[in-house]
């Protein structure tokens, strides 16, 4: 095969990694941001388990379904910030992980009962976006892990491809 062909059809993974690659990096780098935010303490005002999305039909054998929901912990707190007191329900910096299991999502809010103190992150340009959570979310080492493959396979797929 040419090497220009070669060369084109590694272009596709390659960019594509780039891509996320970016996306994957933006969303780490707000983290580390976030990690010299102020801190003030906060506490939890609900915690419980919450459905989101949609309910959609889930086939679960031959002839059988059921509906399959989402699960995340439904948390809410409350922090002060210069004299202004602030609510917020974002856990972190990223939507929090759903489970098709309640189980998991009463766990998870389980950590953080309603009446707990919390240490709670704020943005010093907009206090209200607060939260409680700062560490590196599953999906962000995901994209970081495909975007990272993408790239290595871009780059040794032409070698491959021509031969």
């Amino acid at each position: 095969m040419p090497w220009w062909i070669a060369g084109g059809i590694g272009l596709l993974p390659g960019l594509l990694g780039l891509g996320l690659g970016v996306l994957a990096l933006s969303r780490a780098w707000a983290v580390v941001r976030a990690r010299h935010w102020p801190a003030v303490q906060g506490r939890v005002l609900t915690s419980h388990a919450t459905a989101v999305g949609v309910a959609v039909r889930r086939q679960t054998g031959i002839g059988s379904q059921r509906d399959a929901l989402r699960w995340v912990p439904g948390i809410e707190f409350e922090y002060e910030v210069g004299g202004q007191l602030h609510r917020s329900r974002r856990i972190g910096l990223t939507a929090p992980s759903a489970s098709s299991e309640r189980a998991d999502a009463e766990a998870r809010a389980a950590r953080l009962p309603a009446g707990a103190a919390v240490t709670v992150r704020y943005d010093p340009a907009r206090p209200a976006d607060g939260v409680i959570e700062l560490g590196m979310d599953p999906q962000t080492i995901s994209l970081l892990v495909v975007a990272a493959t993408l790239l290595l396979l871009g780059a040794c797929l032409p070698f491959w491809l021509a031969g």
